[in-house]
């Protein structure tokens, strides 16, 4: 099979099929202002862009051992509107996560991310927000595209599960505990001394809030569970 045909193939599949994409950091540069997701943002050469005068990498990038092009730019350059629609994609999990620079804001942050999304979603005609499987089927019929609400890390919510309900009332159907770091709720997958998995408040979220039309994702947990 060539490159060629193998490209059609694939296209011909997405345009049949329902494709989801499960995970995007793309809000964080769009709540900071550095692109729209309705635009096309095309990367600038690593080679010879330079950051901008007095700009720092978040304290997170040093685990992933992350340039600072790539600590700048995140996940611009691969996910935006005119992107999702050359690939046939249906929907996409738009994900809420806190750096380390906005711990001390958490919930602001998330919030503002909240704000951005829903900004895409007017002045986009073809992006509309999912909260139901029945959204995303009448979103493939009718040849448009989705995001669903979801959050890496519970650190928005800081210890007060009840603010999980809010955050669905605005959208939100994934939710991951933890990502890199220690919370409240669990050990990360980077947590030095990570000892104990879930903690007992996590099991009693995990029972608690993984009801019909929420998913729970254990994602990225430390690998003991307690």
């Amino acid at each position: 099979m060539t490159d060629a045909s193998a490209a059609d193939r694939a296209a011909a599949l997405h345009r049949d099929a329902i494709v989801v994409d499960g995970h995007t950091d793309i809000l964080m540069p769009i709540a900071d202002g550095k692109m729209r997701l309705g635009d096309r943002f095309d990367l600038p050469d690593p080679g010879t862009w330079q950051p901008p005068a007095g700009w720092q990498a978040d304290a997170e990038a040093a685990l992933y051992n992350f340039s600072p092009h790539t600590s700048f730019f995140q996940t611009m350059g691969h996910y935006d509107l005119p992107r999702f629609r050359e690939g046939g994609l249906t929907v996409q999990a738009m994900a809420i996560f806190i750096e380390a620079a906005n711990l001390d804001r958490a919930l602001h942050r998330a919030l503002r991310m909240v704000y951005w999304l829903n900004r895409e979603y007017e002045e986009n005609a073809d992006f509309a927000p999912v909260t139901s499987v029945a959204a995303i089927r009448q979103l493939k019929r009718d040849g448009k595209m989705g995001g669903i609400l979801a959050f890496e890390g519970f650190e928005p919510i800081g210890s007060d599960l009840k603010l999980l309900d809010v955050f669905y009332a605005l959208g939100l159907r994934i939710a991951t505990l933890t990502h890199s770091r220690r919370n409240y709720w669990a050990d990360g997958t980077q947590s030095a001394d990570a000892t104990t998995g879930l903690t007992e408040p996590a099991h009693q979220a995990v029972d608690g809030a993984n009801k019909p039309g929420r998913d729970i994702d254990l994602a990225h947990r430390a690998p003991k569970d307690c």
